[in-house]
C-alpha cells in the first residue's frame, strides 16, 4: 500500500478508536512503553530500537519530543540544566543545599521605565501577623480590605478551555504593578494554581526514555492543568534529571537525592508546570537532603508562594528529629527566604485516629517535634479542614488490611480560605500504595474571563452520528425553505433567518454531540468512583466478621478504577505517537503548527478608557474589549457624516476617471445570479480549519455533507444538497437584501 494512504488508514482507525472507546484495535504489546528511537533520515525504514504501533513501521525520530508537541507540551526554548539556573556542587552527605536556582534580571522596560537592575519587590503571602489577617488588593494604596463575597474568583482558562489570591499585604506603591508580566517576563500565569503532592515509589525504569511513571506524571500535569507538584520516592540522580528535562520539556524538576543511596532509596522532588508557572523565578533550599525541600516562587502579578515539600522518615526518631531540624534552621537568622505558606508531602505518620484503618494512634503518630513546627508556622491540615467528619485514605497496602492519610497538604489560614477542591484520588501511576492529594488556591479581586470563542471540533466531520443528525436539520430547513418562497415573504421568516436557525441547530448539536463522546469515559469513572465510595462507607460500617469481604470489595473497586485510567493512558499515547508517525515531515497543519516558533503570549492588563479625564483604567476583560471595539467603529465612521449630493459628485468624478469597461461578456456575468455550481466550488475550495462568522461551525462540515450527497446514487438518495440550500439563501440575499435578524454578517 501507498504510504500517505497507509497513514491515511491508521490515523482513521486511531481516530475511531478515540471516539468509540470500546472499539477493540490491535495495538503492539510494546506501544504502552515506547522506546526513543535513534535519530535517522529514513522516517519510513524500521529502527533496531523502538517499536511501532500494531506491527507497523515505528514512530519518527525524536517521537518522545514531538508526541510533546502533539499534546501542546513543547516549548521551542533552551532546556535550562536541571534546575534552570546554576547549581552548587555538593558532596551528597553535606548538609548544604544541593541546588539553588538563580534569576537573572530581566532587561530594561520602556513600558514600566525600569532599570536593568530593577527588581520588583516581593509580595509575600505572609499569615504570621497576628494583628492583620485581612486580604488586600495588590495594586490598590488605600489599603481597603476584600471580601470573599464580593469578589469574583474565576479559574482562568487558555485556549479556550473550560475552565483567581490577592496578597495579604499591601504591594510597595512605588513598584509598578506589571500584570502577567513579573520579574519582566511575558509567560502568563494563571490566578488558579493547582497544587498536589504524590509518593510514586522510585522512578520506574532505569532509563528515562520512554519511562511509563514519569510519562503519565507528564500527562497528568499538562492535561489537568497541575501548576505545582511534590513527589516522593524520587530515586532520581542528576543525569535522570537532566533527561526528564530533555523528553517532558515542559516541566521543572527541583530533586533533592537521598545523601546514601541517590537512585535506590529516597529522595523529594518539586516538579513545575512551566506552561503556566515563572518557572525562572523559581529558588530552592535544601533543609534536609532527600527528605524535605523549600521553593519560593513569583505565583501571579507580583505575589510570592513558598511550599516546604517532605519525605519523612518511617524511623520514629529521624522521623522526629527532621521536624526539630527544619524549625531550627528556619529559626536561624541566616534564613532570608520567609516562612513556607504550604506544607506537603508523605508524613508517615497521622495526627487523627480517624485517619488511619483500624482507627488507632501507634508510637510513629502525632510526635510533638511537628506540633510544634505547626504552631510556629501557624499552618493546618487542609483537607480535614475542609471534611471535618470524611473518612478516607491515601495509602493503603494490598491486603486493605492497614489504610492511612499519610499524604497531606498543611496552609496557613488565609491561605486555606482561598483554596477549593480539595481532593484525594488514584492516579494510575502506582498501584496499591500512595493515592494523589491536590487542592486549588485562588486570587482574589481579579476578574472573570470568559472561555472563548467555541468552534466545532475536526472530528466531528467523521463522526456518523452526528452527520445524520445535521443531515435531518438541514432537509427541515430546505423544506421551510420552499415554503417560505411559495408564500408572502415576511421580515421574520424567510430563506435568510431559516438559515440562522439551522446554524445555531447544528451548533447545538454539535457541542451536545461532543458532550456524549466526551462523557462516555467520563461516565464510566465517575461510576468507578461511586462504587470506591460505597466500599469505603462499607468498610468503615462493617462488624469484626464481615470485614474481610468489604476489604476485598475495596480492593476490587479501587483496581477496576486503576485499570481504567490505564486505558486512557494507554488510548492517549497510542492516538499521539500515531499522529505523530502519521502526520510528521507532511504538508500538513498539524507538523506546521508543531515545527513552528511559539511566541510567548503578552497580557494586556488594563486599557485607559478614551476621553476620560484623568484616565480611567479598565481591567474587566469583556469591558476591555467592548471598549476597543467601540473606539474601532467610532474610528470607521470619522469623516463620513457628508452631503449625499456632494458624495455623489464625488463619486461620479472617480468613475470617470476609470477607461477600463467591461465587455459585454464580462457584464452578463457579472449580472448573473449566483448559482448552485458557483457555490458547490466555493465549498471545495474553502480552508480547512476556519469559520465563517461567530457560529464557530469550521468549513470541513459543509465539505463531508457535500461529498457525501456527490458520492450517493439516483437510487439511494439520503443525504440533503447543502449547496443548493446554501443557493436559495444568497438568492434571497441578492433579491431582498441582507436581513438584519439573520445576524448573516456578524463577525469578530
Amino acid at each position: 500500500m501507498h504510504i500517505p494512504a497507509c497513514r491515511q488508514v491508521l490515523y482513521r482507525l486511531l481516530a475511531w478508536e478515540a471516539l468509540l472507546p470500546d472499539a477493540k484495535i490491535p495495538v503492539h504489546p510494546n506501544s504502552l512503553h515506547p522506546q526513543q528511537p535513534t535519530v535517522s533520515t529514513n522516517w519510513y525504514g524500521p529502527e533496531p530500537d523502538c517499536d511501532g504501533l500494531a506491527g507497523l513501521p515505528p514512530a519518527i525520530p525524536a517521537a518522545e519530543e514531538l508526541a510533546d508537541r502533539v499534546g501542546g507540551r513543547h516549548e521551542r526554548e533552551e532546556t535550562p540544566l536541571a534546575s534552570g539556573g546554576t547549581s552548587t556542587p555538593a558532596s551528597p552527605r553535606c548538609n548544604t543545599p544541593v541546588r539553588r536556582t538563580v534569576h537573572t534580571p530581566p532587561e530594561s522596560s520602556s513600558l514600566w521605565g525600569t532599570s536593568p537592575s530593577a527588581h520588583p519587590q516581593e509580595t509575600p503571602l505572609s499569615h504570621h501577623d497576628d494583628d492583620d489577617d485581612s486580604e488586600t488588593e495588590s495594586n490598590a494604596s488605600s489599603g481597603q480590605p476584600i471580601s470573599w463575597a464580593s469578589s469574583e474568583i474565576s479559574e482562568y482558562e487558555s485556549e479556550g478551555d473550560d475552565g483567581s489570591d490577592e496578597s495579604d499585604t499591601e504591594n510597595d506603591p512605588q513598584t509598578p504593578d506589571v500584570g502577567n508580566q513579573p520579574n519582566g517576563s511575558r509567560k502568563k500565569t494563571k490566578a488558579c494554581l493547582m497544587i498536589a503532592s504524590e509518593n510514586i515509589r522510585g522512578r520506574g525504569s532505569q532509563s528515562m526514555r520512554g519511562n511509563m511513571k514519569w510519562k503519565k506524571l507528564a500527562e497528568d500535569m499538562r492535561s489537568q492543568r497541575i501548576g505545582i507538584m511534590a513527589i516522593q520516592e524520587t530515586h532520581l540522580s542528576e543525569e535522570h534529571v537532566e533527561d526528564i528535562q530533555t523528553y517532558h520539556s515542559h516541566l521543572l524538576v527541583e530533586n533533592s537525592p537521598c545523601p546514601d543511596n541517590p537512585t535506590g532509596a529516597g529522595g523529594i522532588a518539586l516538579v513545575f508546570n512551566k506552561l503556566i508557572t515563572n518557572y525562572n523565578s523559581v529558588v530552592t533550599k535544601v533543609l534536609v537532603p532527600g527528605r524535605a525541600l523549600f521553593a519560593r516562587i513569583e505565583w501571579h502579578k507580583g505575589r510570592w508562594l513558598r511550599l516546604l515539600a517532605v519525605y519523612a522518615s518511617t524511623d520514629r526518631v529521624e522521623n522526629h528529629n527532621m521536624w526539630e531540624e527544619i524549625r531550627t534552621k528556619m529559626e536561624a537568622r541566616s534564613w532570608n527566604l520567609g516562612l513556607p505558606d504550604i506544607v506537603l508531602g508523605d508524613f508517615n505518620f497521622v495526627e487523627d485516629p480517624v485517619d488511619r484503618f483500624p482507627a488507632e494512634l501507634g508510637k510513629m503518630d502525632k510526635p510533638p517535634a511537628f506540633s510544634n513546627l505547626k504552631r510556629f508556622l501557624k499552618i493546618k491540615d487542609g483537607w480535614r479542614s475542609v471534611n471535618p467528619n470524611a473518612t478516607d485514605w491515601s495509602w493503603r497496602d494490598a491486603s486493605r488490611q492497614h489504610m492511612s492519610r499519610l499524604d497531606r497538604i498543611y496552609m496557613s489560614e488565609n491561605l486555606l480560605s482561598r483554596s477549593r477542591d480539595w481532593d484525594i484520588t488514584i492516579s494510575g501511576i502506582t498501584k496499591n500504595d500512595h493515592s494523589r492529594v491536590s487542592t486549588k488556591i485562588y486570587a482574589l479581586g481579579e476578574d472573570s474571563r470568559g472561555k472563548g470563542r467555541w468552534a466545532m471540533k475536526e472530528s466531528l466531520t467523521r463522526d456518523s452520528s452526528f452527520l445524520a443528525t445535521a443531515n435531518k436539520l438541514i432537509a427541515k430547513a430546505y423544506e421551510e425553505i420552499k415554503t417560505a418562497k411559495r408564500m408572502l415573504r415576511r421580515r421574520e421568516h424567510n430563506a435568510q433567518t431559516i438559515w440562522q436557525q439551522l446554524k445555531i441547530d447544528i451548533r447545538s448539536a454539535a457541542r451536545k454531540r461532543t458532550t456524549e463522546i466526551n462523557c462516555k469515559r467520563l461516565t464510566r469513572m465517575r461510576h468507578l468512583l461511586s462504587q470506591r465510595k460505597i466500599a469505603v462507607s462499607t468498610l468503615r460500617e462493617a462488624p469484626p466478621g464481615e470485614r474481610v469481604a468489604a476489604e476485598r470489595t475495596l480492593r476490587k473497586a479501587e483496581e477496576a478504577l486503576q485499570d481504567e485510567k490505564d486505558r486512557d493512558y494507554h488510548r492517549t499515547f497510542s492516538l499521539r505517537s500515531t499522529k505523530a508517525w502519521t502526520e510528521a515531515e507532511t504538508m500538513s497543519k498539524s507538523w506546521f503548527r508543531w515545527i513552528k516558533e511559539r511566541k510567548k503570549n503578552e497580557d494586556i492588563p488594563f486599557l485607559a478608557k478614551p476621553g476620560s479625564n484623568p484616565p480611567e483604567m479598565i481591567t474587566n476583560a469583556r469591558r476591555m474589549a467592548e471598549c476597543a471595539g467601540e473606539y474601532h467603529d467610532k474610528a470607521q465612521q470619522k469623516d463620513l457624516d457628508i452631503d449625499p449630493a456632494e458624495r455623489a459628485r464625488a463619486i461620479k468624478s472617480a468613475l470617470a476617471s476609470v477607461t477600463t469597461r467591461l465587455s459585454a461578456g464580462d457584464r452578463q456575468k457579472m449580472a448573473a445570479s449566483v448559482c448552485r455550481t458557483d457555490i458547490a466550488m466555493s465549498i471545495r475550495r474553502a480552508k480547512n480549519g476556519k469559520a465563517a462568522g461567530t457560529d464557530g461551525i469550521i468549513h470541513e462540515l459543509w465539505k463531508a455533507l457535500h461529498s457525501k450527497f456527490e458520492a450517493e446514487t439516483k437510487e439511494t438518495k439520503v443525504w440533503t444538497d447543502i449547496a443548493g440550500v446554501m443557493a436559495e439563501v444568497f438568492q434571497d440575499i441578492e433579491d431582498n437584501g441582507i436581513s438584519e435578524e439573520s445576524k448573516f454578517t456578524e463577525g469578530w
